[in-house]
């Protein structure tokens, strides 16, 4: 087991260091406690025992926002605040070999793939080259950058004081962005690569949801959708005699 942690200490200056201490309150070290450093932003992991969690299964950790002096034996404040986002605590635990997550990576990434080449397939059935290419590659950069736009639209407020034109156009805006995070933010959510970045394994019940969903859903979708309208398509053939 481990604690991930990742702090924001005062301007988040990535040059510089500040201490921390952890102070462990449940299982076999309960009262003990220990001094370490961080970088702002950036990740880092404590090991865990599993004595160190409760019969109930409960690890309480206090996090101090001080530093020791060696020579006084006391702490010493912190002259920055320190907090942490939602995600900067985390208990993570081994589930997964690497070759296991990476077997799995590829799996969902193969997915993905035959995805992009059914919606390739149809478009190019249906669609002159240039426009099936520019809608793959369309919706294939809205599927990616969809965490960037939902990031954008938790900020996105429509300014009605600047008239009832403006005001309609940045609405239309914001409902377009809304509708391509909500039907494709599925996509980019199922990113094994940031996976296996950040040592995060791999489920069975992850990669049978990204089958179910991206394979049979998306892919078998875009298929069916091509075959209905290509059964409707004249289709020329020259049999190469005068």
């Amino acid at each position: 087991m481990a604690l991930r942690y990742k702090l924001h200490a005062g301007a988040d200056d990535i040059h510089e260091r500040f201490p921390v201490v952890f102070e462990y309150q449940t299982g076999s070290r309960a009262g003990q406690w220990e001094v370490r450093e961080y970088v702002p932003t950036e990740r880092y992991s404590l090991a865990i025992d599993p004595s160190m969690v409760d019969k109930d299964g409960t690890l309480r950790i206090r996090l101090l926002n001080v530093g020791i002096d060696e020579q006084a034996k006391k702490f010493v404040p912190n002259q920055v605040s320190v907090y942490v986002d939602e995600d900067g605590l985390e208990v993570m635990e081994t589930q997964a070999t690497f070759a296991d997550n990476v077997l799995a990576a590829m799996l969902v990434d193969l997915v993905k793939v035959a995805f992009l080449a059914s919606l390739a397939v149809v478009a190019g059935s249906l669609l002159s080259f240039p426009i099936a290419v520019l809608l793959a590659f369309g919706i294939f950069s809205m599927a990616t950058l969809t965490p960037f736009l939902a990031n954008s639209l938790r900020d996105y407020r429509v300014d009605w004081n600047s008239g009832a034109a403006i005001g309609t156009f940045q609405a239309v805006v914001r409902s377009l962005a809304v509708a391509i995070e909500f039907l494709l933010h599925g996509f980019a959510s199922r990113s094994p690569s940031d996976a296996l970045a950040q040592g995060r394994a791999i489920t069975l019940s992850g990669l049978f949801d990204a089958f179910v969903t991206i394979g049979l859903a998306w892919g078998g979708g875009v298929l069916l959708l091509g075959w209905a309208a290509i059964r409707r398509k004249e289709v020329a053939v020259y049999s190469g005699q005068g």
